[in-house]
Order: structure tokens, then C-alpha cells, then sequence
């Protein structure tokens, strides 16, 4: 239990990580055997951009684990994971979050 509210009932939440088909991929973080930091993403195509990237749908940090960079190099890691040309984020639902994404954004041409 990450201590966030989410909606995806947890046998729906593994069959899109662990099912015959995923659709989504999930990373943690970890130290010492404690969760710090999970990622959860999936695939997308943009026929627009002519690239594939990925769609981070959650991105938890733990108190703990803020400002150390462990978000950036989930977010790397989602890139690399995906094969992924750009990324996309969901819209924040907290002030910690919201200061993440204003933090990692750029301004960009072409790719996001």
C-alpha cells in the first residue's frame, strides 16, 4: 500500500502488469528492502510525432526518497524500458507532483 488513494482494484492493477496480454508496465524503486518509488506506464504511438514514446499514468515517491532524484531516473527508466522517443505524464493530483512536473518540464520541439 503506497498510502495514495487509487481506483484500479488490485487484481485488475496485475493482470495489466502480469496478464497474458499487459498493458501497462509498472518500476520500483527500492533500498534496503523498503519501497521508495514506483512508476507505472504504458505504451503509446503518436502517428503525429512518427515515434513511439510512453504514458506514465502513476509516479509515487516516498517522503523519504523526495528531491534525491529517484523520479528522473524512473522516469529514465520508463524511456528505456519503452524504447520510448518521448514521454507523457499524467496530470498531476498533488502540489508535490505538480512541483515534479514543472521542475522536469521543457520547452521542446518536435518530441515532448
Amino acid at each position: 500500500d503506497l498510502g495514495d488513494p487509487y481506483r484500479m482494484p488490485t487484481e485488475a492493477l496485475a493482470l495489466a502488469l502480469f496478464g497474458g496480454n499487459p498493458t501497462a508496465r509498472g518500476l520500483v524503486g527500492t533500498q534496503d528492502r523498503a519501497l521508495l518509488g514506483v512508476a507505472v506506464f504504458s505504451p503509446v504511438v503518436s502517428t503525429m510525432y512518427g515515434a513511439t514514446g510512453v504514458y506514465v499514468s502513476d509516479l509515487w515517491i516516498a517522503d523519504a526518497a523526495r528531491g534525491k532524484g529517484l523520479g528522473r531516473q524512473l522516469l529514465a527508466a520508463a524511456i528505456a524500458r519503452g524504447n520510448a522517443s518521448f514521454l507523457r505524464l499524467a496530470k498531476p493530483t498533488s502540489s508535490a507532483a505538480s512541483r515534479f512536473a514543472s521542475m522536469i518540464a521543457r520547452p521542446t520541439t518536435g518530441f515532448a
